[in-house]
């Protein structure tokens, strides 16, 4: 960005030009009246030169002033490079040099304080920026460990009822046992993903078939999801090379690409899950045929805290993703979300080298 008050160079040789000009007019006018010396016009056009244009407009004034001085002072101009004439001159380079470095420093130190300010304001911004979102963090932390919460206090205050039947009973126990299950998984999302932000979350690696990680993954949701009216398909390729990994974690990076698919279907709808190899890595595909991802929120699908709108697609932490991204960069491979837009499912794909 160009800094402000920076003339350009026709501006500056007018400055100069202008100066001198004054000076000399000034000198020719005063000096019958009061046999003044008329130096320190010429020292002040120098003066203004170097001020408001530079080191360049300065030097400049100083040549002018020099030839200006000399037809002023001499009843004829001589032109000839006397001794005062360089006394002169060696005067007019000083001052230009002096003042020119006066008004570079000056021009600096308003470029810096513009740069500081600019530094501030952005300072200031992030800094809203992120206690907002400390703000929504902790209400939004604290909307998913209540509502569980309070769901417990109620079903456990209705068993204390000696009226309570053995239906209602069973039913008190099971709504007791899925909150308690939603609010522990909460709770460990929320400390993977500390750990995984701060380096801390340590594998456990070994040789691991993923076939028996999908099977896994897909068993311990198959019950959800047949709740929801969702079918998950399952194909898996009958020879898939084995990976180095921790097979706990991975089971969780597949559950939860799962899991989201589930949560964002429909009834009726099905969930595919593929198992496969491609070149040197392993790969594994969810896909879904719910609700999609909007083109604005495809990039930013794997951060923290960041979801869909509307629905149930609002209900959690939003870590699930983010999670699966960092626990898969852990393992050496990528994860990729692919979606043609709202209304036309999502894709989910994991490479793992083999």
């Amino acid at each position: 960005m160009k800094a402000i008050g920076a003339p350009t160079w026709s501006l500056r040789a007018a400055i100069s030009i202008g100066s001198v000009v004054v000076a000399s007019v000034v000198s020719i006018v005063v000096r019958p009246l009061t046999h003044a010396a008329a130096s320190p016009l010429f020292v002040a056009a120098v003066t203004a030169s170097a001020w408001l244009g530079g080191l360049g407009a300065g030097l400049l004034a100083t040549v002018l002033a020099t030839v200006a001085l000399d037809a002023v002072m001499a009843s004829r101009p001589s032109f000839t490079l006397s001794e005062e004439a360089v006394a002169q001159l060696a005067v007019f380079v000083f001052v230009a040099l002096f003042v020119s470095a006066l008004d570079h420093a000056r021009r600096r130190a308003e470029s810096q304080r513009e740069v500081l300010l600019e530094r501030e304001r952005r300072a200031r911004a992030d800094a809203e920026e992120a206690n907002r979102a400390k703000d929504e963090f902790v209400t939004m932390v604290a909307h998913e460990l209540r509502t569980p919460l309070t769901a417990i206090l109620g079903w456990s205050a209705a068993m204390s009822d000696a009226r309570l039947g053995p239906a209602l009973a069973s039913r008190a126990l099971e709504a007791i046992r899925r909150n308690a299950t939603l609010q522990a998984r909460v709770i460990a999302d929320l400390v993977d993903l500390s750990r995984l932000g701060r380096g801390r979350l340590a594998l456990q690696l070994d040789v691991v078939d993923l076939r028996g990680v999908v099977a896994a993954a897909v068993e311990a949701l198959t019950v959800s999801a047949t709740a929801r009216g969702i079918k998950i398909v399952i194909d898996v390729a009958a020879a898939c090379p084995p990976v180095h990994g921790d097979a706990a974690r991975l089971q969780q990076v597949v559950g939860n690409l799962l899991g989201n698919a589930i949560k964002h279907s429909d009834c009726g709808t099905s969930v595919y899950v593929t198992l496969d190899a491609a070149g040197a890595t392993a790969r594994i595909a969810v896909s879904d045929e719910g609700r999609g991802i909007a083109p604005e929120l495809l990039p930013h699908v794997f951060e923290a805290y960041r979801q869909g709108e509307g629905g149930e697609a609002r209900s959690g932490l939003g870590l699930g993703l983010a999670i699966v991204r960092q626990l898969v960069e852990l393992h050496g491979g990528r994860v990729e979300a692919s979606s043609r837009g709202l209304g036309h499912g999502a894709c989910f794909t994991v490479w793992l080298p083999i």
